[in-house]
């Protein structure tokens, strides 16, 4: 890897720093969608920009991006393919059938409570912006 793409890695924004916090906060046998995930963080639009900053998570698996998936219950993108998503969420004890997830059995239902919770213990903080200072947040 080219030493300019090494430095465009080492930089996370807060934005991103946030969306890895959250998606830290979703346990093995859950998922949770792109949007879900984008409300969660206070951007209810920037769904899109959730994928984006998990495409690029350079802190797998702490921050287990394979666990986001697309609306409807469809897989969506992994940077290390679907099937290899789909053997890790079985892994949990997710229920992958024809590349889908069931919503109503697996989603991750963010409560006002735990998101206040987090907002008081300061989990987004745990994430510095340079790459491998991460400290994810405790459930």
């Amino acid at each position: 890897m080219s030493a300019q793409k090494n430095k465009a890695k080492s930089i996370i924004s807060p934005f991103t720093a946030r969306v890895y916090a959250y998606c830290s906060l979703i346990p093995p046998g859950t998922v949770s969608t792109y949007r879900d995930l984008a409300r969660a963080i206070g951007h209810p639009r920037a769904y899109r920009a959730v994928g984006q900053a998990l495409h690029a998570n350079p802190f797998a698996p702490k921050v287990p991006c394979h666990r986001v998936i697309s609306a409807g219950g469809r897989l969506g993108g992994y940077a290390f393919g679907a099937s290899a998503k789909a053997r890790r969420l079985r892994e949990e004890g997710v229920v992958v059938t024809k590349n889908r997830i069931d919503l109503e059995k697996f989603r991750k239902h963010w409560t006002k409570n735990e998101l206040a919770n987090s907002e008081k213990q300061g989990q987004t903080e745990k994430f510095s912006h340079k790459k491998g200072a991460l400290d994810a947040p405790q459930k």
